[in-house]
């Protein structure tokens, strides 16, 4: 069961700057195309929480060691949304990003829904 800490995720992405954000994928211009969206307004909206409505935090095994990421997601409108998988060290990491259609969204009311979360 998902705990929503998008309060947490919106204080700690308010000690970054655009200039911080880095994005692990070696081809994140593809993630770009993907989402339909510039480097720009990525880092904008990332760094406003702009529509964030939920965030979870999870722990990760990855080369030898556990990580904690978070899975952000902001909505706008019924129809359309995006994860961004995030990591905060002494720069803020973009892991990954991706868009969330219609049914995607409907999955994600369902196991969010009553944790003050996509409802």
């Amino acid at each position: 069961m998902p705990k929503d800490v998008s309060a947490f995720v919106r204080k700690c992405v308010q000690h970054y700057s655009q200039a911080q954000i880095t994005f692990l994928k070696n081809d994140y211009q593809n993630l770009f195309a993907r989402i339909r969206r510039t480097e720009t307004q990525v880092k904008t909206e990332i760094l406003g929480a702009i529509n964030l409505v939920f965030a979870e935090q999870q722990q990760v095994y990855r080369n030898g060691a556990w990580e904690i990421r978070y899975c952000c997601y902001p909505l706008y409108s019924e129809n359309e949304g995006r994860c961004y998988v995030l990591r905060f060290n002494s720069a803020l990491v973009v892991v990954t990003m991706f868009p969330l259609g219609r049914k995607t969204l409907a999955k994600y009311r369902k196991r969010f829904i009553g944790r003050g979360g996509i409802g």
